[in-house]
């Protein structure tokens, strides 16, 4: 009776084993979010594995900004929604303010982020990538 009991249990890991053998793991994908890797994709924020960065960190990047905006009394004290693409060479392009001021501090404001000193380009499978950032920045009406 326990041969037979014996038996049984081992006939049923010998199964259980085979049929841990025939399961295959899932094929990698990419998320359906992400875009196939061309020159011209342009990758979110949150999806790629590498961010892009500025040099010496984000701060830098928002003082530079400050540094170099003329503030204007109409900005003064404002939050300002500016989005961009960090180019695979770190270079910034598309600028964009998501803010309601004039189109005369809006064109200083975008010159001054296109013109600002190359990121650290974003990366993705081993590639470098575009991606698109959103920042806010505030002015507070000093410079730092």
């Amino acid at each position: 009776m326990i041969k037979n009991i014996i038996f049984i249990l081992f006939l049923v890991c010998l199964n259980s084993m085979q049929a841990q053998s025939k399961i295959e793991p899932p094929k990698p994908t990419l998320c359906p979010e992400i875009p196939a890797k061309t020159e011209n994709d342009i990758f979110s924020y949150s999806l790629v594995q590498v961010k892009p960065e500025f040099p010496d960190g984000i701060n830098n990047f928002y003082k530079y900004v400050i540094k170099n905006i003329i503030i204007s009394d109409e900005i003064d004290k404002s939050r300002i929604i500016v989005s961009f693409v960090v180019e695979n060479d770190g270079k910034l392009s598309d600028v964009t303010i998501k803010s309601d001021i004039s189109s005369d501090q809006n064109e200083v404001i975008k010159k001054n982020i296109q013109n600002s000193p190359s990121w650290l380009p974003a990366e993705h499978e081993g590639y470098k990538v575009r991606c698109k950032m959103t920042l806010p920045i505030i002015i507070n009406g000093t410079r730092q």
